[in-house]
């Protein structure tokens, strides 16, 4: 579970580059109607506290790791929703490259 947990951090962390590139590129707008106007005024600010917020919201998830029986199955869900929306944005990014 903990290499899971780490892969997560490494695509949310590709996640939050990849969104603050093509936020300042004029490609991709921030998703999260919450963040979406501070993304536009202050991209790299918000993308890094989005990315230091996902890293805590998943040192407290691992911390409940055996009193939770499914959470393995809710990581491998996250990971994947997770490396689809790095697959979406790096194929729009790479496109206009």
């Amino acid at each position: 579970m903990r290499k899971l947990l780490i892969y997560i951090m490494i695509l949310s962390l590709i996640d939050a580059a990849a969104t603050c590139a093509g936020i300042k590129l004029g490609y991709l707008q921030e998703a999260n109607p919450v963040l979406a106007a501070a993304a536009m005024k202050a991209p790299v600010a918000v993308c890094s506290a989005s990315f230091l917020a996902s890293c805590l919201f998943l040192y407290i998830i691992y911390s409940f790791r055996k009193s939770i029986k499914w959470l393995k199955k809710a990581l491998a869900l996250i990971f994947a929703v997770k490396l689809s929306v790095v697959y979406l944005h790096l194929s729009i990014l790479l496109t206009i490259l």
